[in-house]
């Protein structure tokens, strides 16, 4: 029954965007590379995690057809370097807004703790990579970028996630954005619904809307909507605890 709970939430598929012209996956070292250069302050990734994913050792989330769901992704380890990121989530997400390109926000959107914070669940997630990594300064992470839920809202695609499979936050996206910007380029280009986080319109104790980030002519946007919001140039982005 689960599994059919709000089906009428979702566009057709007709209407589905992709990914920006010229998209392409950069290798785990290259994307560690880009990021050193935007944060020369921090340094380090677990190699020797890596060589086992490398292996096969570990391995990315598997589809119904034994096929890898999404690619390993770096992000920062904000927790660790309150100096740069500062102490709390929407510092973090400031931080990595304000990298160019920088993002440009929809009128009286605003990034802070009385209107953006994680989801218990996420947390869990930051934790465990953390601890399975060894707290390095940059977490290697398995994830994909919306397509697989595409046209659908987020509350619809989360009742349809495989086991191990969790929204992902605003800051991870952004930072995946700063490796991979061919994966918005244009308005037409699918947007990123980032149900890792939770956004308060209101700055209140009323989290029911999911941050979204998207493209619209040149501009990198940031946003939200309901949890109940569809659309055809939308879809969840994720990411998924290793098997």
């Amino acid at each position: 029954m689960e599994k059919q709970m709000f089906e009428n939430e979702e566009a057709e598929k007709s209407n589905l965007y992709g990914y920006g012209q010229g998209f392409f996956y950069r290798t785990v070292f290259s994307q560690w590379e880009i990021l050193k250069k935007h944060f020369p302050e921090l340094d380090s990734l677990n190699l020797d995690y890596w060589a086992s994913v490398d292996a096969g050792e570990i391995r990315l989330l598997r589809n119904e057809e034994n096929n890898p769901v999404g690619s390993w992704y770096v992000f920062p380890n904000w927790r660790k370097h309150p100096e740069v990121f500062g102490r709390f989530y929407p510092d973090a997400v400031n931080k990595i807004f304000s990298v160019l390109p920088s993002v440009r926000f929809n009128s009286g959107y605003k990034i802070d703790g009385n209107h953006l914070r994680q989801t218990d669940e996420f947390k869990e997630f930051f934790i465990y990579l953390c601890k399975v990594q060894g707290n390095p300064d940059f977490l290697i992470i398995g994830a994909q970028l919306g397509y697989v839920w595409a046209n659908k809202s987020f509350r619809r695609a989360k009742v349809l996630f495989r086991p191990g499979e969790l929204g992902l936050g605003v800051f991870a996206a952004r930072s995946i954005l700063l490796t991979h910007p061919e994966r918005q380029t244009r308005t037409d280009d699918l947007g990123m619904i980032c149900g890792g986080d939770e956004y308060s319109g209101e700055g209140s104790s009323d989290f029911s809307s999911v941050p979204k980030l998207y493209k619209k002519y040149s501009d990198s946007k940031f946003g939200a909507n309901s949890k109940s919001f569809f659309a055809g140039f939308m879809g969840t982005v994720t990411a998924f605890y290793p098997v």
